[in-house]
């Protein structure tokens, strides 16, 4: 009996070490895992705090001689999500300080954004425009350049596309939905309380009368008339059709015969015939991986649940 006893001390040792290297080994894993995250958060927080202090948004000037400047809307516009004034603003600001500068290419590849954003872009350029004349501003459309984006291409003394390229929705539009017959079927009952008696214009869950309707319209239409007269004050003569104004999209050699843009080519091919140049240096503020989809995420969720305020 005694060899039995003897097996069953060394089955029970033998188990205890076997639980003791089991546990360390995850210790140690769990060690290494934890020294890694450490690391990649101190090397996220490093980036951070040092792109305050460096200028990484911008890329660097490695050329000598005459240079044109490049600048780039791409997606939305609007304050919250994707382009805004201000980014383009810091842009051009960052660009006309350079004094080899010989012009500045926007290239734009939008379907549009906020009338107010649109504006304000469109206005920063007429003032370097402005102010610095002998330095030509061109835009160069490359898939898309609808609404908003072509307001603020107007602003270019001229503008080049793809003879591919979706240009033009020169118009207003304004989404909403109505949920009042729905409601009365499923007996629900509306609660709405408003001080001022076109408070809640546009409220979803009210029924819309013909004079809300054709207060809304005539809001579109003020903001359509301000749009019209934006692109008029770039395009002057050159536009050949008033149909432009019919929010209807052209490809891009269906826009040059209708006056919209100036000619066909590429970004690059438009710096070396306009420019002589193929110098270019890229002013749009830069963004690390993470903030791209960031930003992409927050603009899909603009268009899931912020239809009603995309008006270009």
């Amino acid at each position: 009996m005694k060899p039995s006893k003897d097996n069953n001390s060394d089955d029970k040792l033998n188990f205890s070490e076997a639980l003791s290297k089991e546990f360390l080994r995850e210790m140690k894993s769990k060690r290494r895992w934890g020294i890694f995250f450490k690391t990649a958060f101190l090397a996220l927080l490093v980036t951070i705090v040092a792109s305050q202090f460096v200028d990484l948004k911008y890329s660097t000037d490695d050329f000598s001689g005459p240079v044109v400047g490049l600048i780039r809307i791409n997606g939305v516009i609007g304050g919250n999500v994707g382009v805004s004034s201000d980014s383009i603003s810091n842009s051009l600001e960052r660009a006309f300080r350079n004094p080899r500068l010989v012009g500045l290419i926007i290239l734009i590849n939008s379907p549009g954004g906020t009338p107010v954003q649109s504006s304000l872009i469109n206005q920063t350029i007429w003032r370097y425009r402005e102010e610095n004349p002998e330095k030509k501003i061109i835009a160069v459309i490359e898939d898309i350049c609808a609404s908003g984006g072509y307001y603020i291409a107007s602003a270019a003394q001229e503008i080049y596309a793809d003879s591919s390229s979706l240009v033009g929705s020169i118009g207003v539009r304004l989404d909403s939905f109505g949920f009042d017959e729905a409601m009365k079927k499923l007996g629900i009952e509306r609660r709405l309380f408003i001080a001022g008696g076109k408070k809640g214009l546009l409220d979803p869950f009210s029924p819309l009368s013909d004079d809300d309707k054709q207060l809304t319209q005539e809001l579109l239409a003020d903001l359509h008339k301000t749009f019209i007269e934006a692109v008029m004050k770039g395009r002057k003569d050159k536009l050949q059709s008033s149909q432009i104004f019919s929010g209807l999209v052209w490809s891009g050699k269906q826009s040059l015969e209708l006056g919209l843009i100036d000619g066909l080519g590429s970004y690059r091919t438009v710096s070396k015939k306009i420019f002589s140049s193929d110098n270019i240096i890229d002013y749009s503020e830069k963004t690390f991986g993470f903030q791209r989809a960031f930003k992409g995420f927050k603009e899909n969720i603009f268009y899931m649940f912020d239809q009603n305020y995309r008006i270009f």
